[in-house]
């Protein structure tokens, strides 16, 4: 059903199926596209450059750099609340969450999802970094159409070379 060509509007409306108990942002927190900071600094009335700092983290998935909602941490675990979920569960952003915040849900979708948001927004089918970090995700699971690294490159003799590291960046 999800592929990685689907639209966004579509992929928006499969995740609408959230109860919004706050799970999900109890342990991480979102990735914020560059479109985005514009309309959560401005929701919180802020500048985007101190919107940036204060609440942007530097995080990079799949060898692609993004920004990500800072997490609160309790200092015996490695992950934390996002910083804007309130103390009774509540997105403080909600109408202005990141895609990412969006559609990464626990619904019956969830993990399709997120492998939808990561080939649009993550994967670089020009960064061989990128593509075997994403064949290491993908190695024992299921895969939405499109997600394949053979669909992501689909010259055999480059994808080969990419996969035996004689293409290292």
């Amino acid at each position: 059903m999800i592929e990685k060509n689907t639209s966004q509007l579509i992929i928006e409306e499969l995740a609408k199926d959230c109860n919004k108990c706050g799970h999900c942002c109890k342990f991480g927190s979102g990735i914020v596209l560059k479109n985005e900071v514009p309309k959560i600094a401005n929701a919180i009335n802020m500048k985007e450059e101190k919107f940036v700092s204060e609440y942007l983290d530097d995080f990079e998935y799949y060898g692609t750099s993004h920004k990500k909602l800072k997490q609160i941490k309790d200092k015996k675990l490695p992950h934390g609340r996002c910083v804007f979920l309130s103390e009774e569960n509540q997105c403080q952003i909600q109408n202005v969450k990141p895609l990412y915040c969006r559609i990464g849900n626990c619904n019956k979708y969830g993990d399709e999802l997120l492998q939808w948001f990561h080939l649009n927004f993550s994967v670089d089918q020009h960064n061989p970094e990128s593509i075997r970090a994403w064949k290491i995700y993908t190695d024992n699971k299921e895969v939405i159409n499109g997600g394949k690294v053979q669909d992501i490159v689909d010259d055999e003799e480059i994808l080969k070379k990419i996969m035996n590291y004689d293409i290292l960046k």
